[in-house]
């Protein structure tokens, strides 16, 4: 569970910086490329803030990690997955066929690819 709360990257603060500095101030013109105090201080700026936004990120997973604690949920160790396979004899037998454990399954995809379980 992963979601983002914020999608955004250094180059679209710096870009955004840039556009606000053109409106504030007209007379810097803002070259990334040369960098000058002005532009050090952006990207300055641009990291602090990512680094704000990874932190913000994070405050989701770790709030409902939180609220299952409260109710002391924990989480279930990895195991193999289990479902119920019905098989159909290919000739038409009525007799039992015996079937393995651990018998290797395969499905037909709708893609028509075979997946195997």
């Amino acid at each position: 569970m992963n979601r983002t709360l914020i999608n955004t990257s250094k180059d679209e603060i710096l870009g955004k910086i840039v556009e606000l500095a053109a409106q504030y101030t007209p007379e810097w013109k803002v070259d990334l490329d040369n960098s000058d105090v002005g532009v050090a201080l952006m990207r300055i700026f641009a990291d602090m803030y990512m680094d704000t936004v990874h932190l913000y990120n994070q405050v989701y997973e770790k709030n409902y990690m939180s609220f299952l604690n409260l109710y002391n949920a924990n989480l279930m160790k990895p195991s193999s997955a289990r479902s119920p396979v019905v098989f159909q004899s290919s000739s038409g037998s009525s007799r039992p066929v015996l079937v393995k454990e651990g018998t290797k399954l395969r499905a037909m995809a709708e893609s028509g690819d075979t997946l195997g379980f």
